[in-house]
């Protein structure tokens, strides 16, 4: 387990982006929801491909995501890549500033001491190191044994260059926050310097853009696709997040 000291603040979008495009958008159809009488778990993996402890949290998070997958559980799992650890020699290219912030958020909030990797952060509540099988599962497990706040349901339309997400709740949020995960299904880099040299990476659910917005009854949020995005077989996972706690009280996923 590695520590970084990080500033800690808050970063929000500042509204929903601009919709205008001439291109025809298209449904995409395919949605796993939580109803306000279900259950469901929300993971944020705080990763780095230049941390050497990493590749076991990597690894327990797809395997958490591969067995949701063939049972059908309501568990959406985030890894989202620190970029703290670059100047170790080996740049992650999927790091952003912007997550090392919202791990800070988490680290403050929860009162973790200082940020680490690997960290896991299951529904906004607990935090634990990445690569412990034993405390993820009891997360987790406590996760689906509580009802969600919220119905949270979400369609996204396609038109190749752009996505436009539109999302319902079932009731008036109080002073809750919109997170929109666009997210690669696999990844795989064959890492050629710093701690993990030498090593072929494998990562799911890598969130490769995100957006934070205050959460309205409905709403939508424009997304642009980055260059060489190919969203089918991707997906985009929305979830519902307490402002002031970071208590995440509902989450749906639209496969792409």
């Amino acid at each position: 387990m590695k520590k970084w000291t990080v500033a800690i603040g808050v970063v929000l979008a500042t509204g929903l982006a601009a919709f205008l495009s001439p291109k025809p958008f298209i449904e995409k159809k395919a949605l796993i929801s939580t109803p306000n009488d279900g259950a469901f778990a929300l993971i944020e993996l705080f990763t780095s491909q230049g941390c050497s402890s990493c590749p076991a949290a990597d690894h327990l998070l797809n395997s958490i995501i591969e067995q949701a997958a063939i049972n059908g559980d309501p568990v959406f799992g985030l890894s989202f890549h620190v970029s703290y650890w670059d100047y170790l020699g080996w740049k992650d290219p999927y790091a952003s500033l912007a997550y090392n912030v919202r791990q800070g958020n988490y680290v403050n909030q929860l009162k973790a001491g200082n940020a680490y990797t690997p960290q896991m952060v299951v529904n906004g509540k607990v935090e634990f190191v990445g690569s412990s099988r034993k405390e993820a599962d009891s997360a987790i497990k406590a996760a689906l044994a509580k009802p969600a706040g919220y119905s949270l349901k979400a369609s996204v339309f396609d038109n190749g260059g752009e996505l436009l997400i539109k999302y319902a709740l079932d009731k008036a949020p109080n002073q809750a926050l919109i997170n929109i995960a666009l997210v690669k299904k696999e990844v795989q880099n064959h890492v050629a310097r710093g701690e993990n040299k030498g090593r072929t990476l494998t990562h799911k659910n890598v969130v490769v853009e995100f957006q934070t917005v205050m959460a309205e009854a409905a709403g939508e949020v424009s997304l642009l696709l980055p260059n060489g995005f190919e969203p089918n077989d991707n997906s985009v996972v929305v979830y519902l997040q307490n402002k002031n706690d970071l208590a995440i009280i509902a989450a749906c996923q639209v496969i792409l």
